[in-house]
């Protein structure tokens, strides 16, 4: 429905009735969302166990918030949203050099704080080194890997290491430059009253070079010695190189089971040690008699998952509520400050109406003014004068009703993250067990 917007605010029914705050956040590239409406959806697709969208990787969005899309079904709020897209795109750079056979890699973090017209550097050196760093490396084919458009540079990257076998090559991944815009939609969102307090936006960039050293053929080749012997081109000593990897009794029976020419066929297909151990892991296992099965293991896996499914929704649930009454509280903070600012005017109209008695009270004295009138002026600006005051009480009240709430909200905000953390401790507790299980029973397996 949404997945390809990049920017989306949720807002409460009655903003969205506002026309011109509407059009104004259009024009802007934004798509506003009506929050109740978008939240009762979710609740029926997660019952139904169907996909949704993610928001700062929980389920459910918060209001008046900017979200920016990330990656599939990803969206970030603003002020993280610069961290989470140098992670992502530095994560898949790390994997695709690995699996082109990376060595090393260096890299410079440059983080930039700007606040407005203010703006320093933080500059963090970090040395990453990969020891295996030949995983799906192909020594003497060319470009087999298939990778996501992310952009054009990490195409480049793998076309120069795979195609051309460079050894050492530069990256540079930068923040999305998108401050101004920010600033410009937050400027927005307080001048319709959507975000109060708000002064300044500070924003983090970043800028981070990286330099790739890779291994060469011929290290690859000493490195693992199964790439030698697969560009030997014969097939009896790949397969030697298989059994002796694995129990022969268990790769007998695999190929009773199946046959002898779909081994061969499968043998033909690795590249690496990494993916023969991996195929052995998947495919051959031990006798019932050692007291493992695959079922024992699985029903420990499936009891895991349910767990933290059910920790998901849980969690999930609480921070909807949480939203709910941080919101609430945004609300009673407006009002707030709507009171205070009723409350400021009335006494600046209580100062006038002051300044009036007094100018009657001289007027009094210099014979200007009769007894009678000046009774008569003087206490209507005092009736009125009195219900400014009734006034100002009421407003008084309201607003110490409303911060009563604030706090009382806060409290219960607070006890709701300790419900969290104290669900997360009970269900860990199960988690660990039922991980201990299963290594046990893993051990077991390979011993």
């Amino acid at each position: 429905m949404i997945l390809n917007d990049k920017y989306i605010i949720f807002l409460h029914k009655r903003y969205l009735k506002n026309k011109k705050l509407i059009k104004t956040l259009e024009n802007k590239g934004i798509i506003t969302i009506e929050f109740n409406k978008y939240i009762d959806n979710i609740k029926k697709k997660l019952l139904r166990n169907q996909p949704t969208l993610l928001f700062d990787n929980i389920h459910y969005p918060s209001v008046n918030i900017l979200y920016i899309h990330l990656v599939d079904n990803s969206y970030y709020n603003y002020m993280i949203y610069n961290e989470k897209y140098i992670d992502y795109h530095q994560d898949i750079l790390f994997i695709t050099s690995i699996k082109l056979g990376a060595k090393k890699i260096n890299y410079l973090f440059e983080k930039n704080k700007i606040t407005l017209t203010k703006q320093y550097n933080l500059i963090e050196n970090n040395l990453i080194d990969y020891k295996r760093g030949f995983y799906n490396y192909e020594i003497n084919n060319q470009s087999k890997l298939e990778y996501n458009d992310i952009n054009i540079n990490l195409k480049n990257l793998v076309y120069k290491r795979q195609d051309l076998k460079v050894l050492k090559l530069e990256y540079n991944i930068k923040s999305e430059n998108i401050t101004d815009f920010i600033y410009s939609i937050l400027l927005i969102l307080f001048e319709f009253k959507l975000i109060n307090n708000f002064e300044k936006y500070t924003n983090i960039s970043f800028n981070n070079n990286y330099t790739i050293e890779f291994y060469s053929d011929i290290e690859l080749i000493n490195y693992d010695q199964f790439i030698k012997i697969k560009n030997s081109n014969n097939i009896t000593n790949v397969i030697n190189y298989i059994y002796s990897l694995t129990d022969r009794k268990l790769l007998d029976t695999y190929i009773q089971n199946n046959s002898y020419s779909e081994f061969e066929s499968i043998s033909k297909k690795f590249n690496n040690t990494n993916e023969i151990i991996e195929w052995i892991d998947n495919n051959l296992t031990k006798n019932k008699e050692q007291l493992f099965t695959i079922n024992q293991r699985n029903n420990y896996i499936k009891q895991i998952k349910n767990i933290n499914i059910e920790l998901d929704n849980i969690e999930t649930d609480i921070m909807y509520e949480i939203s709910n009454i941080a919101d609430t509280n945004r609300e009673l903070e407006l009002l707030i400050s709507e009171n205070n600012n009723q409350i400021k005017n009335i006494y600046s109209e209580i100062e006038n109406k002051n300044n009036i008695v007094n100018i009657l009270h001289r007027d009094f004295s210099d014979n200007k003014l009769n007894e009678m009138d000046f009774d008569i002026q003087a206490n209507h600006i005092l009736e009125e004068i009195n219900k400014f005051k009734d006034t100002c009480i009421k407003l008084s009240t309201n607003i110490l009703e409303n911060e009563n709430k604030i706090e009382i909200n806060n409290k219960l905000i607070s006890n709701l993250y300790n419900k969290i953390k104290q669900i997360k401790q009970e269900k860990q507790k199960e988690l660990d067990i039922l991980n201990n299980k299963l290594i046990d029973e893993t051990n077991f397996e390979y011993n």
